[in-house]
């Protein structure tokens, strides 16, 4: 998050997936560069909207959502779009 932020709830467990490389390299790159297919994956959400109710996809095409306690759930669903 560029600049940080006061906002409490953007350091909620839901919003934090860790990824790999910088903004320009590994998946952190891929997310930045690809910002359309990965707000459709789940890794990329808007500051308004709540992590915990969006699901990602896994690498291995598994959805799963977090909870603010850092719980980890697999959804037994296919989607291509979670927002839809």
């Amino acid at each position: 998050m560029m600049g940080g932020s006061k906002n409490e709830m953007l350091h909620e467990p839901a919003n934090l997936i860790v990824l790999c490389g910088t903004g320009t390299s590994g998946c952190h790159g891929w997310v930045e560069s690809n910002r359309a297919k990965a707000r459709e994956l789940g890794y990329l959400i808007q500051k308004v909207e709540s992590a915990e109710e969006i699901p990602f996809q896994d690498e291995t095409g598994v959805w799963w959502n977090i909870d603010n306690y850092g719980q980890k759930t697999q959804l037994d669903m296919i989607r291509t779009n979670p927002h839809a």
